[in-house]
């Protein structure tokens, strides 16, 4: 990537861009008008002291928080290892064995167990999470968040659509991401004051607009900055390298553009609250017109009838149970609205559109059914439908945000001093939620299915007789991802406690016998002494 003087280069490259992300930022406010307007407002130079409106609904707002929380919990779940390490495919193990000993390879193995519990304790003394949250708010409503891990141990951030355009291979692999950030004068260094001619503006200390290119430039990332139309060269300005050129490599670029929805040929993707618009927007109408029905039927207007003999003023200023001189039957009516029918039926449609809307984000009261009876065995079902219903997402999710993340994380780490690096080719990074816990619960259900028709069948004693308990313990510790380790006795110790019960039996069955042989071997004792002394004395 030459390094070109030119004034706004970059500027006028995000701008053009820009112009296609336009129709997916325009969809991305519109639905957040109706959800939480602070996600993409429609200002983009939107701040603390902005305005926004206000939905008249509040399961927008409400379905987006609790849906972000969950997923947050399915792909990054707490206490929880969401990420294993373990030796290459192409590590053949016997030859590691052969070259360094059994001891060599067991070492190899608890080092990258370590290494996952020690990236998971980091995650969770970072801000990785409540910052996931922001990722799982916005794709929802934009489709689209761009991710900044930083491998220093800086801060992580989220840009929103409005600030960052992308561009793919295919609508596949980011090949330029730029980014539209803002800065004050009064916090850089003097050179970059003077480089960027920023002296007048450090009075007012307004934000100056800063750009951020990342391009992919053959096996590496790099990254270029320009501040208010200047270009930093490639080794920054000053002493410090203000702005200097930062390389990356391929498979370990903090900037990761997350998308809900993968569409072919297109740079950017769609959001989750898409596929059903219509309720949302059908809601937030509805619930317009019910609470303004409503203040019309409650306020309370009385007319008196112009030249009659009742005084308005009189009627206005009486209290009451006060008596005054009225035509009531003629002179005075009051106003009333016959909206009883329409209005119901305007708030059961609301009630049910409710009720999809709270199913469509995963709410408690959109997934149990309105019932006497709601079965344990129908919630269950239905959440595990709704889950399978969001493998894609879940897939998508594994290879451009966990395998991504963890991998940052893991660098970041490193460079901090945190864990010692080991070759990539030395291991293989497997995700254990996501799609695969989906998986492995499907895999659960048959095993409890199929052991509980087999107790029912034969009866639990014959049940125990024919599996292996050991075997199938293992395989449900699995599917719950649950260590059972010093919990769950092992063969050994089973097979030692058989050992020891058969000698106690084998004791408790000789002790009858006990007293007796003692009693016969002293009397041989006692001859064999009183045999002895004779022959002393002969």
């Amino acid at each position: 990537m030459p390094y070109n003087q030119g004034r706004n280069r970059i500027k006028a490259r995000y701008d053009k861009l820009a112009r296609i992300r336009e129709p997916f930022l325009t969809r991305a406010k519109a639905i957040s008008a109706l959800t939480d307007p602070s996600l993409i407002p429609e200002d983009d130079n939107f701040d603390g002291t902005s305005d926004y409106p206000t939905p008249w609904q509040s399961v927008g707002p409400t379905g987006v928080s609790s849906f972000a929380n969950k997923m947050g919990l399915a792909i990054f779940p707490l206490q929880a290892t969401w990420a294993q390490f373990k030796l290459t495919s192409v590590v053949d193990k016997d030859e590691f064995v052969a070259a360094y000993g059994p001891q060599g390879l067991q070492a190899i193995e608890t080092m990258l167990s370590l290494r996952e519990e020690a990236i998971r304790e980091y995650t969770e003394t970072t801000y990785l999470r409540p910052t996931a949250n922001e990722w799982f708010e916005q794709v929802q409503v934009s489709g689209n968040v761009l991710a900044y891990i930083p491998l220093d141990g800086g801060e992580m951030r989220s840009f929103k659509l409005n600030r960052f355009v992308v561009k793919r291979n295919h609508g596949n692999e980011v090949l330029e991401i730029i980014i539209k950030d803002g800065i004050r004068p009064s916090t850089l260094p003097d050179e970059v004051i003077n480089f960027c001619a920023l002296s007048d503006s450090l009075e007012a200390d307004e934000p100056v607009e800063f750009y951020t290119m990342i391009r992919r430039d053959g096996d590496r990332w790099v990254a270029a900055q320009e501040l208010s139309g200047h270009e930093f060269p490639e080794e920054g300005v000053g002493e410090a390298g203000f702005g200097a050129w930062d390389i990356y490599p391929l498979d370990a670029c903090p900037y990761i553009h997350i998308r809900w929805k993968k569409i072919d040929g297109a740079d950017y993707g769609m959001p989750y609250i898409e596929s059903f618009l219509g309720d949302l927007y059908n809601l937030e109408v509805i619930t317009m017109c019910l609470s303004q029905g409503v203040q019309i039927s409650v306020r309370t207007l009385i007319g008196v009838t112009p030249g009659g003999v009742t005084d308005p003023e009189e009627v206005a200023s009486a209290a009451n149970g006060a008596v005054i001189t009225a035509d009531f039957m003629n002179d005075v009516k009051a106003l009333q609205i016959d909206k009883a029918l329409d209005l119901r039926i305007a708030k059961e449609l609301q009630q049910e559109l409710k009720r999809e809307l709270s199913l469509r984000f995963r709410m408690k009261q959109g997934i149990q059914r309105q019932g006497e009876r709601v079965t344990a065995t129908e919630i269950q079902e239905l959440v595990q439908d709704l889950n399978e219903n969001t493998g894609s997402v879940f897939a998508l999710f594994m290879r451009e945000v966990q395998t991504p993340v963890i991998k940052l994380m893991s660098r970041r780490m490193e460079k901090l001093g945190k864990l010692k690096p080991i070759p990539d080719d030395l291991f293989d990074i497997t995700i254990v939620t996501g799609l695969e816990a989906l998986g492995r619960g499907r895999e659960l259900q048959k095993d409890l299915t199929f052991i509980n028709t087999l107790t029912q069948t034969f009866g639990p004693e014959m049940t125990l007789r024919l599996i292996h308990t050991d075997a199938f313990i293992k395989k449900m510790a699995a599917g719950m991802q649950y260590d059972i380790t010093g919990i769950v006795k092992t063969a050994e110790e089973l097979q030692a406690e058989k050992e020891e019960a058969m000698q106690n039996q084998q004791l408790q069955m000789m002790s009858p016998y006990a007293a007796p042989m003692a009693s016969v071997a002293n009397k041989l004792i006692e001859q064999g002494g009183d045999n002895g002394n004779n022959t002393e004395q002969r």
